[in-house]
């Protein structure tokens, strides 16, 4: 392989120092089985295997480093195919609600399926269960794991996409609602 890149580089009027094989895995293996991706939460994913993938451990195993560098970015990119891929990362804001009046701070962290909230200044917080997806938009049923002394519990979430970096949260029960601006850390 070094006598034809060697070639194809005298041929082709380069002067250039032939790739070594450990380069050649990096970039051949590597770099084109993990095509970039707008979704951020599938280009952090594609960063990480990248990163885990060394020149050595490329080299150690050069027959099977391929098709598990593709196998481990498509699992990557699925993260993208679920109509919540929009939301994958941790967001954060201050929300605001209408009974009582008050205003609290609040960080929602999307990881797969998984919608982690936590209230900080309130000491509450829970999860959120996926109930309906639109483009750009998803509904949830908020339950309060800790602080349910100082949180509602079972309140209807809705989050809309305003752009890549912010979303619209509103929530609501009998008695109360709520509304926020979530920025994406």
């Amino acid at each position: 392989m070094r006598k034809l890149w060697t070639l194809l580089t005298v041929i082709g009027g380069l002067v250039a120092a032939a790739p070594s094989q450990a380069e050649l895995c990096v970039m051949v293996f590597i770099n084109s089985s993990c095509p970039t991706t707008d979704c951020q939460a599938a280009a952090a994913c594609i960063a990480n295997v990248k990163r885990s993938w060394t020149r050595d451990r490329c080299m150690s195993r050069p027959a099977q480093a391929q098709g598990e560098i593709a196998a481990a970015c498509e699992q990557c990119n699925q993260v993208c195919a679920s109509p919540t891929a929009w939301m994958q990362g941790s967001w954060s804001g201050t929300g605001t609600q209408d009974r009582p009046p008050s205003s609290w701070a609040m960080r929602l962290t999307v990881s797969g399926s998984s919608f982690s909230i936590a209230y900080p200044s309130l000491n509450c917080g829970g999860y959120w269960s996926l109930q309906n997806t639109g483009a750009g938009v998803a509904s949830f049923i908020e339950t309060i794991t800790y602080g349910t002394d100082k949180c509602a519990n079972g309140g209807a979430v809705t989050v809309g996409r305003l752009d890549a970096g912010r979303m619209q949260f509103r929530w609501a029960s009998p008695e109360a609602t709520a509304s926020a601006t979530l920025t994406r850390n």
